[in-house]
């Protein structure tokens, strides 16, 4: 878990450096904005579906359907609100024409995430501490690599300004 702990700091400080240098400073901020709206409705997503699984787990076969349900329902819930903020965050950021796009873009972030809650969850519960690093490190990885990869073709979509 330290490997893991250190390696997904590593990475997102090294992609976040890398998309520094591939943007221009109003994009990186965009980008930046999108991703922090997306964080604060992820940390309301995750409104203890996954600690409940962990508390009730001697009988965790009567709650996991329903926490597979209520923890969809909830990324689903959280995707439509950043949906609904992005063209509140385009009237106060109309300097930005890119955060409409990127906000919309960042918002199913919020549904992949409470897609793992669960799995998640049942890891912490057989006590899968490797696993669940392995799948830390790698979800950081596949982001990084997500995000460096739509900022370094964004010119060839239709995005001017950037290499």
């Amino acid at each position: 878990m330290l490997t893991q702990a250190v390696g997904s700091k590593v990475v997102g400080f090294g992609s976040q450096i890398i998309l520094a240098k591939l943007l221009i400073p109003e994009q990186f901020g965009t980008y930046m904005f999108a991703l922090s709206l997306a964080t604060i409705v992820n940390v309301i997503q995750h409104a203890g579906v996954g600690e409940i699984l962990i508390h009730r787990q001697r009988r965790e076969d009567l709650w996991v359907n329903a926490a597979v349900w209520l923890s969809a329902a909830m990324g689903l819930v959280a995707m439509l609100l950043v949906l609904g903020a992005a063209p509140i965050a385009g009237m106060i950021r109309h300097d930005e024409p890119l955060i409409v796009r990127v906000v919309s873009l960042v918002s199913v972030m919020a549904l992949l995430s409470a897609l793992s809650i669960v799995p998640t969850a049942l890891l912490q519960i057989r006590m899968r501490q490797r696993s669940l690093g392995v799948v830390g490190l790698v979800s950081t990885l596949v982001g990084a690599a997500v995000s460096i990869l739509l900022a370094w073709r964004a010119e060839a979509w239709g995005v001017p300004g950037l290499g």
